[in-house]
């Protein structure tokens, strides 16, 4: 299936800003685990900028767009994603080119008066995208509205801190133990800060006492009891797919309403 060169661009740069938003809410979610690993800052931009590059690749491989030469399937290159490469004839062209010839080009009309309606590829992808990371959040939400609901608070102690020194900042990790009926059990946590830079919460210290909060039927679901260990990753999700959702439906309901030009 061919799409137009605008719908295609539209899907893509829709995809790439979904995959971006996407691989920043598997980051944290990573992190929320309390995984601590030297290559975190690489792993936070590779999560975002490569979640939108590989969306909107994949995209283009399943949906190519028209060669303007000779109608055949054509797809973006991996190396220069804006210069796409025609299967049938072999030559490549400017994706950016096309996209502005055809967007530019008369549309053809049969009346005077005309609607005017804008492509709203983009508009349902961000609407839908942020349906999706709503429901995301709820779900992701659960664990925490669980323990506030059913679980026990007890009292808990950092019984370690380890620390691993890098080049331009310095990562920590916190093991809390805490006791759950007859059993101790533990959580781990990890937090980073920028060389020169104070910590922001959470961060822990050796021997500090802390409330976790657990589950009795499961008392390996526990967390530190606090705003922020209970709810900063659910508010995340809860805030991007809010916007997507917001600027989505506006957007669509502002392109439906009929407007007239001359």
């Amino acid at each position: 299936m061919l799409l137009r060169m605008t719908t295609h661009m539209h899907f893509r740069i829709a995809l790439f800003f979904a995959g971006f938003f996407g691989g920043f809410a598997l980051f944290v979610l990573y992190k929320t685990l309390g995984v601590s690993s030297p290559i975190d800052p690489l792993l936070f931009f590779a999560s975002m900028f490569g979640g939108g590059f590989l969306l909107q690749m994949i995209f283009s491989r399943i949906f190519p767009a028209p060669c303007p030469m000779c109608g055949a399937a054509a797809f973006p290159t991996l190396t220069k994603p804006m210069l796409y490469a025609c299967h049938g004839c072999g030559r490549k062209f400017d994706g950016g080119m096309a996209y502005a010839f055809e967007a530019m080009a008369p549309k053809p009309s049969n009346s005077l008066w005309r609607k005017k309606l804008p492509d709203s590829t983009m508009m349902w992808i961000m609407l839908v995208f942020g349906i999706v990371v709503l429901g995301g959040a709820l779900v992701f939400a659960a664990d925490s509205v669980r323990l506030l609901v059913k679980g026990v608070t007890t009292e808990a102690r950092v019984v370690k801190v380890s620390v691993y020194p890098l080049r331009t900042r310095m990562d920590y990790r916190a093991i809390i133990a805490y006791k759950a009926g007859d059993s101790e059990l533990t959580l781990d946590r990890s937090w980073s800060v920028d060389v020169g830079h104070s910590c922001l919460s959470p961060c822990y210290y050796e021997g500090e006492r802390l409330k976790v909060r657990y589950l009795p039927a499961e008392p390996t679901k526990a967390n530190v009891y606090s705003v922020f260990d209970l709810f900063l990753g659910p508010t995340l999700f809860i805030l991007i797919g809010a916007m997507c959702t917001l600027v989505g439906s506006v957007a669509l309901w502002r392109a439906r309403r009929p407007r007239l030009e001359l």
